[in-house]
Formats: C-alpha cells, structure tokens, sequence
C-alpha cells in the first residue's frame, strides 16, 4: 500500500530538458547582455565624473595662478593732475622707479571700558506682605503653605548672615 499511496517523483521528458536547456542558455545570455549595459554605463558616468573634476580642478588652478600674477605684479601709480596744466611734461619712466612696499596691516584691538568708581547695586522693590487678616480672608492652602515656607527661608537666612 505505500507503494500506491506515495507519490512517484516528477520525471521530465527528454524534450523537456533539452527546452529547459535552451531556456537556460537564452536566460544566461541575456544576463550577460545586461552585466555589459550596466558596466559600459558605470564607465560613462564615471568618465564624466572626472571630466567634470578636471574641469573644476583646472578652473581653480586658473583662479590661483590669477591671484598669484595679480600679487606678484607692481601696482601702477596714480597719478594726480594738478589743476594748471604744466608746460612741458616729462615722459613717466616707470623700470626705473621702484614699487612702495605695501604697509602692514593694522591689527584693531578693542579695548574694554574702565570698570566704574563705584559699584552701585540696584536696590529690589520691597515687597511687603500683605496684613494677616487680608491673607486669612483670601487664603487657600496652597498660598498658606507658600507664605510659610518664604517666612521660613528668610528666618534661616537672616540667622545664618545676621552675624
């Protein structure tokens, strides 16, 4: 009876392999097919990543060299007319003449104001309590209780520095 009851394996025909074959030989082809797009693109942006450095990189490079010239070169004199026109003007030699080194600069120190004469503490607003028969007329236990504790602290601190 196990004989009849079990089932009997899935046995695949011969046309059926050589299909699965096939199958399988179209499937990995086109997963080779992909890998290749992906890695031709990989390669494209990565191309373009580097152009797009190089680009940056040179114009940064420009920029220095720029600055540098701009520094290493004299500045040219300006120079003031004078309001009568002068007869005769002699030609500006400007290899002979030497560029005024630049001055330093000038580090601003900030100074704080004098501290006063005499320090002067403001004086709080006394507050007084209000009268007991007020308090007891408008109290609960909560603002009993707080008066108590205020009434307390003060006790203790004018104990404690009274001396």
């Amino acid at each position: 009876m196990d004989e009849n009851t079990s089932k009997s394996k899935r046995i695949l025909t011969p046309e059926q392999l050589q299909k699965l074959a096939e199958a399988r030989e179209k499937a990995n082809e086109v997963r080779r097919k992909n890998h290749e797009i992906k890695k031709f693109e990989k390669e494209k942006k990565q191309t373009e990543r580097e152009k797009k450095y190089n680009e940056i990189m040179e114009q940064k490079q420009k920029q220095a060299n720029e600055v540098l010239e701009k520094q290493d070169m004299p500045k040219p004199k300006v120079v003031k007319k004078k309001s009568a026109p002068a007869p005769d003007p002699e030609p500006e030699e400007t290899e002979e003449e030497e560029p005024t080194p630049e001055p330093e600069p000038v580090q601003n120190i900030i100074k704080k104001p004098p501290p006063p004469k005499q320090f002067i503490r403001s004086q709080r607003p006394i507050r007084r309590p209000p009268p007991d028969e007020e308090l007891y007329d408008n109290a609960s236990i909560e603002m009993l209780r707080q008066q108590f504790y205020h009434q307390t602290r003060q006790r203790l601190h004018n104990d404690i520095f009274s001396y």
